[in-house]
């Protein structure tokens, strides 16, 4: 299920690059740690409303971002919606210093919140 990442086996879930999530015929969700992070929290949700006995219905929703670095201290920022009602939808800034600097800052939440966290 693309919403809930459900398999067709009970309490097997498949998130990040193990999967093809299909959008329509010709577009997947792409291979991107980001969509990989919103696919793990919204897993992790399900399995702790189980263990909870609650239901908060967590959904994926398709939707992720990344960076690409030019050099100079610019990058442009790719913005994507691929489960718009409409269609796959992407927007593109072009390379600026700031989006430059929210990669910075990206990067530095990561490694924060992935690594140095102690929660």
């Amino acid at each position: 299920d693309k919403f809930t990442l459900k398999t067709e086996y009970e309490n097997v879930f498949a998130i990040g690059d193990g999967t093809e999530i299909k959008v329509n015929q010709i577009v997947s969700i792409p291979k991107a740690g980001i969509f990989a992070e919103g696919q793990a929290k919204v897993v992790c949700q399900q399995i702790l409303d189980d263990i909870k006995n609650q239901s908060s219905n967590p959904k994926f929703d398709g939707k992720g971002f990344c960076f690409m670095e030019i050099g100079d201290k610019k990058a442009g920022y790719i913005n994507a919606d691929f489960y718009n009602e409409v269609g796959p939808i992407t927007s593109i800034e072009p390379p600026s210093e700031e989006s430059y600097i929210k990669k910075i800052n990206f990067e530095k939440n990561r490694i924060n919140d992935w690594l140095l966290s102690t929660q």
